[in-house]
């Protein structure tokens, strides 16, 4: 008895020590290495897009995602918020014509149910969560793309969030923006992101990209659904730069890319939590098959065992 005590305890020491290494290991690797889902514009509520949402936001968080990309752009009155375009019709009347000014914003709803956030919300949410990250994707170009950072600067200072230059992951668009955004700031994490820059599929110019991004120490490459391929996949991993693609709302399409060797994916229905959920059923399917398979294994020796002690018996 007391030896099974020991072996038992043994193997609890055994079980805790290498969860605690795996636990150790896990929170020392970068944010791409751990994440495979971004969740787009903050992701998806009730099997809707595009909310950019204060809803959208801690859903995704509460089903796990900790990657989450939100749209940014300025009101009237030049204040920094959460919106993909205000062309987009989210129920609220803004269009480019009539954008609001902050106040008008973030007092209105979107869909007639959601609220909208600015950058202190966001800022504030990424200091009471300190495993979420956020990844821009700022709706203009040069000087005003400057002027969004700064603000985000600004606000984080204000707020004392220092650890904004790590937490905000930057997505430029071409060399030259990296280039800007990189003289006048000290991001630490940037994504090199090819929706805007398509004709170097069309060129052949991935290499000139997968290069530059190893030369500029990026570690992330967005690129869109229709130009992913297995080769393109294999250069980036060769050079040890990951690819994220996006929109992708299907678990199959997931799948297929991970097998591909892509390393994420940008989402609006696709949740960490709910992929583990997943897991965990199939693993249970799969233990439950097996465990009936070797009980009827078991019953079938048993019965022929003893029918083979019967024929024994009768020919004594």
């Amino acid at each position: 008895m007391k030896k099974k005590i020991k072996y038992l305890l043994g193997t609890l020491l055994l079980i805790g020590m290498a969860s605690f290494i795996l636990y150790f290991y896990w929170n020392t690797q970068p944010y791409y290495k751990k994440y495979h889902y971004i969740a787009h514009a903050l992701g998806g509520i009730d099997n809707k897009k595009y909310t950019n949402s204060k809803e959208a936001m801690e859903y995704s968080y509460s089903m796990g995602n900790r990657l989450m990309e939100v749209d940014l752009v300025l009101t009237s009155d030049k204040q920094l918020v959460a919106r993909h375009k205000w062309s987009n019709d989210l129920g609220d009347n803004f269009s480019d014509e009539n954008i609001p000014d902050s106040d008008t914003f973030l007092s209105s709803k979107i869909y007639e149910k959601y609220t909208p956030v600015d950058i202190k919300t966001i800022i504030l949410f990424a200091m009471e969560h300190p495993d979420v990250y956020f990844i821009t994707d700022i709706k203009s170009y040069k000087n005003e793309m400057m002027d969004m950072l700064e603000i985000i600067k600004d606000t984080s200072n204000e707020l004392g969030f220092t650890d904004f230059t790590k937490r905000f992951i930057i997505q430029v668009y071409n060399y030259e923006n990296y280039e800007l955004v990189n003289q006048n700031f000290q991001f630490e994490n940037y994504i090199f992101t090819l929706y805007r820059m398509v004709d170097v599929f069309k060129d052949n110019q991935i290499d000139q990209v997968i290069q530059f991004c190893v030369d500029k120490q990026i570690n992330v490459i967005t690129i869109p659904q229709k130009y992913i391929t297995k080769e393109i996949a294999k250069k980036a991993k060769e050079s040890d730069i990951l690819i994220y693609v996006n929109t992708i709302n299907s678990r199959k399409e997931m799948l297929k890319l991970r097998l591909m060797g892509v390393n994420g994916v940008y989402t609006d229905f696709i949740y960490t939590f709910k992929i583990v959920e997943s897991v965990i059923k199939l693993m249970a399917l799969g233990i439950g098959i097996i465990s009936s398979v070797l009980t009827l294994i078991y019953y079938v020796s048993k019965k022929k065992k003893c029918q083979v002690s019967v024929n024994v018996l009768q020919s004594e």
